[in-house]
């Protein structure tokens, strides 16, 4: 064997296999995090406590939409600069784009605080948390402005550093729970205080590594010029309107089960999602890591049908190692991890789920090849023909098996995606 290439070999794909591995790390931690913290909350401060705790942080997974579609032109074109060597028009197209984040993160967080009491009636039925609201709303500015950093990691391909910053944000969105351990009173206010501390360190340790990555902070002095702005916001329409509608597909089950059903089945829903949801991280380690690496193959044109293969066997590896045993031991996992009379109630909601992971993850294989060739448009379209699959079938399925056709609908939503995404790619000319 010749040690000399294989070492070259690993050297030449060190990147990749760090970017790949800190994905398995980070993810492994979070899911630990989750599964401990969540049992505890469950168990001592009980499933309509957990239900109103999902709902309250539901606002943050909004925050992409502030942006009007702008990280993904910003992302795209910095990618672009970078694989070119063009690093000081890199750092203009982040000076240029900062001004805009700033402005709509603190707008966005002064509407959260004014209108506090509305969002607690809109998300919980009751104005019981506008004060919870208030406090989350100090959370939003550092969010936005670091969704603009981050682009900056992506297009230099260090997805572990975004690994390393999701891994702070997931901590303080855990290990907050284990309060219940010491009080209840004023429990959700508490938490969510160190969720927001959470999201100002996420912040300040994004800044530190991009000031690695460029060596100065030069990039961080705002230069306001509106025809740049004009372009982004131009450029990134399409993804706004994705970004949208996602918003609307990921959330309204939750909307859905808490209007419909209740808080206490809303948790039960809740975490048989999460046992799902967070397993994604699995194909995001392929997907994720190869983003930057499709852009540069376009920008040369090379082949990409490789990278499309290994994506699509690492769907299928994940299922089958995951997924499938999730499908067939889910009331055990749920009565060891929480209890019996809550597994009973989300067994088969996570099974369910688990079908719809598998074409979730299919759909990002194809969505990552979308993105990475500029094709923002046709991802619109493609949320939008989901959409209207998702709505179809939540008008009908939960009237038949209830929480479990809210389940199904899911199902039959991202198998929607697949085949859509497959017949647009037949009509996009791949590089070969």
């Amino acid at each position: 064997m010749d040690f000399k290439a294989v070492t070259e070999y690993y050297q030449s794909r060190k990147e990749h296999i760090l970017n790949f591995s800190s994905f398995f790390v980070n993810r492994l931690i979070s899911l630990t995090l989750f599964a401990f913290t969540t049992s505890i909350f469950i168990n001592r401060a009980g499933s309509k406590e957990f239900g109103v705790l999902t709902m309250l942080l539901l606002i943050y997974s909004y925050i992409s939409v502030v942006d009007l579609g702008m990280g993904y032109a910003v992302g795209y074109r910095l990618t672009r600069a970078v694989s070119r060597k063009n690093f000081d028009y890199a750092q203009k197209i982040l000076q240029h784009a900062l001004p805009f984040y700033v402005i709509v993160g603190g707008c966005a967080s002064m509407l959260v605080f004014v209108f506090a009491r509305r969002l607690s009636i809109c998300f919980t039925k009751t104005d019981e948390y506008f004060l919870v609201y208030k406090i989350i709303s100090f959370g939003i500015l550092p969010l936005v402005m670091d969704a603009a950093i981050l682009t900056v990691m992506q297009a230099y391909n260090k997805i572990y550093l975004i690994n390393l910053s999701r891994l702070i944000y997931d901590v303080f969105r855990a290990v907050p729970l284990l309060l219940v351990l010491i009080s209840k009173e004023n429990l959700l206010e508490n938490i969510l205080i160190l969720v927001v501390v959470g999201c100002f360190l996420k912040l300040l340790a994004d800044i530190y590594l991009c000031f690695r990555l460029f060596g100065d902070l030069n990039w961080m002095k705002p230069v306001l010029i509106f025809k740049e702005l004009r372009f982004n916001i131009i450029y990134g329409i399409p993804m706004l309107l994705t970004l949208l509608i996602g918003m609307v597909i990921t959330s309204l089950d939750k909307f859905y089960v808490t209007n419909m059903l209740s808080m206490e089945q809303l948790a039960n829903y809740s975490v048989a999602l999460e046992i799902n949801v967070k397993a994604w991280f699995l194909i995001w380690a392929v997907t994720g890591s190869l983003t930057t690496v499709l852009v540069r193959r376009n920008i040369l044109n090379i082949s990409t049908r490789d990278i499309e293969k290994l994506s699509v066997m690492a769907v299928i590896v994940i299922f089958l190692v995951y997924y499938l045993p999730l499908i067939f031991f889910a009331k055990t996992i749920l009565t060891l991890w929480i209890n019996k009379n809550f597994a009973e109630k989300s067994y088969r909601i996570s099974r369910i789920l688990s079908a719809a992971s598998l074409f979730y993850m299919l759909y990002a294989v194809k969505h990552n090849f979308f993105q990475a060739r500029g094709r923002f448009a046709t991802i619109t379209i493609i949320y939008g023909i989901g959409l209207a699959v998702l709505l179809l079938s939540l008008a009908i399925l939960p009237r038949y098996w209830g929480i479990e056709g809210v389940a199904g609908s899911y199902v039959v939503t991202y198998a929607g995606f697949v085949i859509t995404a497959d017949i647009f790619m037949r009509k996009i000319k791949i590089n070969d």
